[in-house]
């Protein structure tokens, strides 16, 4: 009974010394309303190796993903419908090395998933308005182009 009352009074001086938690702390310390797992796998290695793979957080926005917020916004004003993205005016590559991008998680109050193939990265996030634009690989990795040049 004694150590409950001491335990109990250091956890109420130390709340006392530090104070409530500030509203961003409590921001990151909440499980995000939405969480997505994006992943790019080859279709040409019978293995499937996983190209690129980024996360996806909604409500509070985070993850890995670059663009973090307006993905979020996007997928937002889709209501979490992956196939009801609109395609960018962006000029790809016309290189073909073909990604099946696959999506798993939760969107607010529901599981999601989708598959797709798309022939190259660049044209994934070009046909998800941005969702599948993966984050750039740090300098001095190989990506799959310089992997597997083209001849």
């Amino acid at each position: 009974m004694r150590r409950s009352l001491r335990a109990a009074a250091a956890v109420a001086a130390a709340i006392a010394l530090c104070g409530p938690v500030a509203p961003a702390a409590q921001a990151r310390l909440l499980p995000s309303e939405s969480s997505l797992v994006i992943t790019a796998y080859d279709p040409t290695d019978e293995t499937w190796p996983v190209v690129a793979e980024m996360t996806l957080k909604c409500a509070p926005e985070g993850g890995s993903h670059p663009d973090a917020r307006e993905a979020c916004a996007t997928l937002d004003w889709v209501d979490g419908d992956f196939t009801a993205l609109e395609p960018l005016p962006v000029a790809c590559v016309l290189i073909y090395q073909p990604v099946i991008v696959e999506v798993g998680g939760n969107w607010r109050d529901r599981v999601v998933s989708f598959e797709a193939e798309y022939p190259n990265l660049c044209v994934a996030g070009a046909e998800s308005e941005g969702i599948f634009t993966f984050p750039e690989p740090p300098t001095g990795s190989c990506t799959p182009e310089c992997a597997h040049p083209a001849e």
